[in-house]
């Protein structure tokens, strides 16, 4: 059986102590110098580039379109372009800057900027590529405020916001009815007390017992997904996952009683984590009713599945609190171990992909904060209202939306949430494997 308390063989967190002073104390033309020639360019002169995302299936298409495109109109840069499943992802972003061959371009999320700017990995944006002067040109760009979290210490690292997203309920409206249970609020959010009272309604069985539909998924195999669920649901409680120093709190009732939730979705037979492949298929072929995820996830859907039903309710709040939800965002980054040449292609490409906003838009159901230069489309925002109407649900949950806790120690605090819930889902104790995990920080 899967070991759940597992430590990773490197946890971004955890970085070698002289690797962090190699990182801090070295800047991007020192580190370039170390790197193989093939790297730094090809035998024809091109100037070679990685280019890493996760691999959300329309956003891996999009991407190789994209660079084909670019590199058809820059025939002096090469881009070598490679999807990575998630979970996966962010442990092989951080093991490549460990072993001093980062990559080139990449997506993160903005929880992962405080270890970003602790290891200096990161190069600041060339504003020349995106043709203007200054750090204010540049945030000109953008919708107000939406980079901040790429900032540090006057410099902005950020080549543009990839998605930007909140979270809410998507459902499926037939398994609703099929079950005596009426349509939801498009404007007031249901209860988890409640979601947990219709799980056994919607979860399903076959003649030999054998599980055929979950009622409640997320993504339960990614450890970024397990505070993106957890957090606003002990923030309506009143509490949180790690304080203001960004040091874990697991223990806290709020946190208790939100993993305490999770355990009672599994014994109730809501949730059952090993029938879950994915949230979008299972979705789209009707293995489960209900699930918790960002508006990218319905064209995801109908892209999988054309006749998929479904409707879309706020996120749910506990009985008695008030709305709280998640924010979260991915952006373009370019790591600093790069060449100088290397760095100024880099930029080029983040520059053509974040002008895309309206084909990420109609291909990925991706949210992104550029406002200004933006190809094919006058008004981004209102067409994005336009071409989706379900979209006024989940901006009604970025309106009560703030970003998870920041921290440098994020993925190991992830990491011990992700096996506290696998726990729990197993029948495990919440309070029990909360403190485990807590004590397992603390040493």
């Amino acid at each position: 059986m899967f070991d759940h308390r597992r430590r990773p063989l490197l946890s971004p967190g955890m970085l070698p102590v002289n690797r962090r002073q190699l990182l801090k104390a070295s800047g991007a033309a020192g580190l370039a110098a170390g790197l193989p020639a093939a790297r730094r360019a090809s035998a024809q002169g091109q100037v070679t580039i990685q280019y890493k995302t996760h691999d959300h299936p329309p956003a891996v298409e999009l991407n190789t379109a994209l660079v084909a495109e670019f590199m058809e109109a820059n025939p002096d840069i090469n881009v070598e372009y490679e999807g990575i499943p998630y979970p996966s992802f962010e442990q092989g972003l951080f093991t490549s800057f460990a072993g001093g061959d980062g990559w080139d371009v990449f997506w993160a999320g903005d929880w992962l900027t405080p270890q970003f700017f602790e290891n200096d990995i990161l190069a600041p944006v060339d504003f020349s590529a995106y043709g203007v002067s200054d750090l204010e040109g540049y945030l000109g760009l953008y919708d107000p405020g939406s980079v901040d979290a790429f900032v540090n210490d006057g410099n902005v690292y950020s080549g543009g916001v990839s998605e930007y997203n909140t979270f809410s309920l998507i459902y499926n409206p037939d398994h609703f009815a099929a079950a005596g249970i009426d349509p939801l609020s498009e404007t007031e959010p249901v209860t988890w007390e409640q979601l947990a009272e219709w799980g056994p309604q919607l979860a399903q069985f076959g003649a030999d017992g054998a599980r055929s539909r979950n009622a409640l998924e997320w993504a339960f195999d990614a450890n970024v997904w397990t505070p993106l669920i957890a957090e606003p649901m002990a923030r309506q409680l009143g509490g949180d996952l790690a304080d203001e120093a960004g040091e874990p709190t697991l223990t806290n009732e709020q946190v208790v009683k939100t993993f305490d939730y999770f355990g009672q979705l599994a014994e109730n037979t809501s949730v059952d984590p090993a029938f879950f492949v994915n949230i979008v298929d299972d979705y789209a072929q009707d293995r489960v009713s209900m699930i918790i995820g960002g508006v990218w996830a319905l064209p995801a859907i109908r892209a999988a599945n054309p006749d998929a039903k479904i409707a879309v309710a706020p996120l749910p709040i506990w009985e008695g609190t008030e709305r709280n939800t998640i924010l979260y965002s991915w952006s373009w980054f370019v790591g600093n171990q790069s060449s100088a040449e290397e760095q100024a292609a880099a930029w080029k490409l983040t520059n053509f992909l974040s002008a895309q906003a309206k084909r990420w838009w109609d291909d990925c159901g991706f949210i992104q904060a550029r406002n200004v230069g933006v190809e094919g489309v006058e008004d981004i925002a209102a067409y994005r209202a336009e071409t989706e109407p379900a979209l006024a649900v989940f901006n009604s949950d970025f309106a009560e939306g703030s970003y998870m806790f920041r921290s440098t120690r994020f993925y190991e605090i992830a990491d011990a949430l992700l096996r506290s819930q696998s726990l729990v889902f197993e029948g495990e104790d919440a309070q029990s494997t909360l403190e485990d995990e807590q004590s397992e920080l603390e040493i």
